[in-house]
């Protein structure tokens, strides 16, 4: 009956205001065809979607959608619900109600596609609806780490498929973590887990136990990580679960033991440094700025987020990291402080997206090449491009060579953008 109401004729012009009279409205409560009906109603939610309503009529019309949204038979109550979907002037009480109905096909589109819901609209239905209500919320165009975890509540695995497969869900550490506990041994989740736009390096080492070899070369190639380093969070992984079950996941690799074991195989570079304090992974970013100051994590940290400007940059020389990417870290902390380092725990895609933008904005053309290209793959994750576009060349997260080659690599210093 759906594909009918999607296929409905547009009214012309002349016809639209003849339902928005109260001869019109009684005729079209009148009528005994649902179909009739529907198409009605297709008609006024279409043009009242193109704003072409003027204030009297768009009075009325609210009315109208409002009455059918609760008393319309449910062929009229799709046919709202597949023309509203995208409209963005709806009132907020009409797409609740739609969204709630127990009718799939109404409450679909809605749950799919309607901006006016809030974070708590969507996570009590997530509390209580179907699994296609459910489906329709993981494939948001944008979903909050909030919202994710209610959804994740579900544990249905086409939610969670649905979930994993959306590049635009924020899916910080411990959400995926959760995921791989619980469905790391669903090989049918493997090939989403490595398409994700960013993945912890902690993350990234369950995965490599998860996977068969040939997709091996695909989640390198999609991180951009080269073999070396893969073997070694191998290694690391394997170490944490060497007693595990084999039909349960890896354990979960805790980021101090991670960076510990980086540091003794000279893998904690400052790009892998700075790529976590900008994917927002603060804790990996806590421990290798501890280690390499040869500090424990608490005292590291109250350098790290002190106010005073003298307390980082101390840290930072200690850590004997370069000073040409001293300015990007201080941008990527002055934000973190901005938004409030509780944040972190739900870090968003938006986050990374901003510090991108702002040392974009800081630095011209002549900067660190290193830091250019760590800037670009962020920017390609972003915008979730292919790997394989406008992707050029690119530094490995781990290479010994690269840090040896830093010097001749820049093309000068990093500074500001005129």
């Amino acid at each position: 009956m759906l594909e009918a109401v999607k296929t409905v004729t547009p009214r012309t012009p002349e016809r639209v205001p003849d339902l928005l009279t109260p001869e019109g409205v009684q005729a079209f409560l009148e009528n005994p065809s649902p179909e009739a009906r529907a198409e009605a109603a297709a008609v006024i939610a279409r043009e009242y979607a193109q704003g072409g309503f003027s204030d009297s009529e768009m009075e009325l019309a609210n009315t109208i959608l409002e009455t059918l949204a609760v008393e319309g038979e449910d062929l009229v109550r799709e046919a709202l619900s597949e023309h509203l979907k995208d409209c963005e002037t709806l009132p907020v009480n009409l797409v609740r109600q739609l969204a709630r109905d127990s009718v799939e096909s109404v409450a679909v589109p809605i749950l799919r596609c309607a901006t006016a819901l809030e974070d708590d609209d969507l996570m009590e239905i997530a509390g209580a609806g179907q699994v296609a209500q459910l489906i329709a919320i993981a494939k948001r165009d944008e979903l909050t780490p909030e919202v994710a975890e209610a959804l994740l509540e579900s544990r249905n695995e086409k939610v969670i498929g649905a979930l994993l497969g959306n590049k635009g869900a924020d899916l910080p550490e411990p959400l995926l973590n959760r995921i791989i506990d619980e469905f790391g041994t669903f090989t049918s989740f493997h090939a989403l887990l490595v398409d994700r736009p960013f993945l912890p390096l902690t993350v990234i080492a369950r995965v490599l136990l998860l996977i068969p070899e040939e997709m091996k070369e695909r989640l390198l190639e999609r991180h951009e990580l080269n073999a070396k380093f893969a073997q070694l969070l191998t290694r690391v992984s394997q170490e944490n679960s060497i007693s595990r079950d084999a039909n349960k996941a890896p354990k979960a690799v805790e980021a101090p033991k991670l960076v510990q074991v980086l540091s003794q195989k000279d893998g904690l570079t400052p790009v892998l440094i700075l790529r976590a304090l900008l994917t927002g992974d603060l804790e990996f970013f806590e421990s290798a700025m501890a280690v390499r100051t040869q500090m424990t994590v608490e005292p590291a940290k109250t350098l790290i987020y002190s106010s005073s400007e003298k307390g980082f940059k101390g840290l930072y020389t200690r850590a004997n990291l370069p000073s040409e990417l001293m300015r990007a870290f201080r941008i990527a902390l002055d934000y973190i402080a901005e938004i409030g380092r509780d944040n972190a725990a739900f870090w968003r895609a938006e986050d990374t997206r901003e510090i991108v933008k702002q040392l974009g904005n800081e630095f011209d053309e002549v900067c660190p090449a290193e830091l250019r290209r760590l800037i670009g793959r962020l920017q390609r994750r972003l915008t979730n491009q292919s790997d394989k576009d406008k992707r050029g060349s690119v530094e490995l997260a781990f290479s010994k060579a690269g840090n040896k080659n830093r010097g001749a690599q820049q093309k000068g210093p990093l500074r500001p953008a005129s």
